[in-house]
């Protein structure tokens, strides 16, 4: 799993974690650098879909209290820091 670097989240026009200590070192390396959008690149390997992706970044955000929103777009998802 990776981040890619975006200049904004899209907007919402469809409604639609391999391991913890990844997921905590990925959304950590997140807040300390200075991209303010992220794109998740993930594989097959590691969420079945887009959605479980989306709620394991979710719980992880919320479960160490990160300043993070995390969106899923298009079947894609998304982090944006905030402060």
């Amino acid at each position: 799993m990776r981040l890619v670097k975006v200049d904004d989240i899209p907007s919402a026009t469809n409604p639609g974690r391999k391991y913890k200590k990844d997921l905590k070192t990925l959304l950590l390396r997140f807040v300390a650098s200075d991209i303010k959008y992220a794109e998740v690149v993930f594989t097959e390997d590691d969420y079945k879909s887009p959605l479980n992706a989306r709620n394991s970044i979710y719980q992880a955000i919320r479960e160490h209290n990160l300043p993070v929103w995390v969106y899923l777009r298009n079947d894609r998802v998304y982090l944006e820091k905030y402060d």
